[in-house]
């Protein structure tokens, strides 16, 4: 054999080592694209800082840090796989300096809104599916009105609820009591604020 054929082997060799190789790292990772407000806020994934907004990683937990100076830094776990994903992270304001900046640049003021309405909704869905009294309140009657709100035991957790009642009369009371009990839910079970 000449020494063209042979490099033409080691070549050729060479590169389906490195197509293979590329096969096994992308199959075993994830494209994540990271939709941020600020757009020039510092991102680190992994402690590693980022300035790609698409990246592949390997699969698995990840951590996402963005910071910037008039903002409060937010941190997230991710969990990257073989499909695509989009994570979308808006900072809230801090100082004048965060709020001048949104002043200044609109398009990304609106962008932080749509993404802040998303991650409401979501949490208002899992609230929703971890609480589904939700779903039957507020149920208004004569002698009694039963709603929900923000749980006084778990202030800081936002998928804990409290059932708030009032009441006119003493039957009232009874008459909300007697309604959950109707609906399913054992009033002992519930965090139960009275007004």
């Amino acid at each position: 054999m000449t020494k063209r054929a042979w490099a033409l082997i080691i070549l050729g060799g060479v590169m389906l080592g490195i197509a293979f190789i590329s096969t096994l790292v992308f199959r075993n990772s994830g494209n994540i694209t990271l939709v941020i407000v600020p757009s020039d806020a510092i991102v680190q994934v992994d402690n590693i800082k980022v300035s790609s907004k698409t990246a592949n990683y390997s699969n698995g937990q990840h951590v996402i840090k963005v910071s910037r100076k008039g903002f409060k830094d937010k941190t997230r776990s991710f969990i990257a796989s073989s499909d695509k994903k989009t994570i979308e992270i808006a900072l809230d304001t801090s100082s004048a300096e965060g709020v001048q900046y949104l002043k200044d640049h609109p398009k990304e003021a609106l962008l932080r809104e749509s993404i802040i309405g998303k991650e409401s909704n979501a949490l208002g869905d899992l609230s929703a599916a971890k609480n589904p009294v939700m779903n039957l309140l507020p149920y208004i009657d004569r002698e009694f009105r039963i709603d929900y709100g923000r749980s006084a035991k778990y202030p800081n957790d936002p998928l804990k609820i409290a059932v708030v009642i009032t009441y006119t009369s003493d039957q009232g009371k009874q008459d909300a009591m007697d309604w959950l009990r109707l609906k399913g839910y054992d009033p002992t079970q519930l965090e139960i604020i009275y007004n």
